[in-house]
């Protein structure tokens, strides 16, 4: 589980809300699903951990984040959520493999490990 939290912080924007990427809308939004309680304590403190770290702030024009280690930069709060993860449902079909058919949409965004993906 330590390793599918440390996938899920380097893939997903912690402080979006409405949703991820080009795919917006409440069903986006980024959620961290836990099954049993070891689970939830991990997840909260990885949350904790990673908010706390300044990682995630203002971004300049270009992309990068502002500030540094020098500065003090603004600590953009996160709306991640942890939640219990319940009954699994399967997306529809036509979300699956979206990255496969789509790959354009992504190919900014993912950059070198689109190759991966695809």
């Amino acid at each position: 589980y330590k390793v599918l939290l440390g996938a899920f912080w380097r893939n997903h924007n912690p402080t979006d809300a409405g949703g991820q990427f080009d795919n917006r809308g409440p069903e986006f939004r980024p959620v961290i699903w836990v099954a049993n309680d070891a689970e939830q304590d991990l997840a909260i403190t990885s949350k904790n951990m990673m908010e706390g770290s300044g990682v995630y702030g203002p971004i300049s024009d270009k992309g990068y984040l502002k500030g540094g280690k020098n500065s003090r930069r603004q600590i953009i709060p996160f709306v991640t959520e942890v939640r219990n993860a319940g009954t699994f449902t399967t997306m529809p079909e036509d979300g699956q493999d979206f990255v496969k058919l789509r790959p354009n949409d992504y190919k900014e965004r993912l950059g070198h490990a689109l190759h991966v993906i695809l």
